[in-house]
């Protein structure tokens, strides 16, 4: 559902049913409990191997989903801060589609979805790495 759904129609609580599911993480989904340091290390991956989803807000234990996992604490500015990073750090850029899931509680998770690019390799660190994603992931290519 997460892979085919329209972006902007992703709710809070299509992730907290997709999180029951308890899909461990692969080549094609990876969980980040919090907003993460290293966001464009995944995002240049997927793009440059098979594409895939990035959920933010969703804990995971041995790369599955925790139950109990409840978002990120809601705020504005959440897929600009996500467009400014592929900006800043990917080259070529990256447009992947995100949604900021409407807020309840005032927590929210927010989905990346990354295609598959035709434009690989993608750079990051002033374009000096090149990673690609295997199993659930992200390794340095020379």
């Amino acid at each position: 559902m997460l892979y085919v759904k329209p972006i902007n129609e992703i709710t809070y609580d299509d992730i907290k049913n997709f999180i029951q599911k308890k899909i461990k993480e692969n080549t094609f989904l990876d969980y980040k409990a919090d907003f993460p340091r290293r966001l464009e290390r995944t995002i240049a991956a997927m793009a440059n191997t098979h594409g895939g989803v990035i959920i933010i807000g969703v804990k995971e234990d041995d790369g599955k989903p925790i139950s109990n996992s409840e978002g990120i604490e809601y705020k504005r500015g959440l897929e600009e801060r996500i467009t400014q990073i592929i900006l800043d750090k990917i080259y070529p850029p990256v447009f992947p589609e995100i949604q900021v899931c409407p807020p309840k509680n005032n927590k929210t998770f927010v989905i990346i979805r990354i295609a598959e690019s035709d434009s690989t390799p993608h750079w990051i660190n002033d374009k000096t790495d090149i990673y690609v994603r295997t199993g659930n992931l992200n390794r340095p290519e020379k």
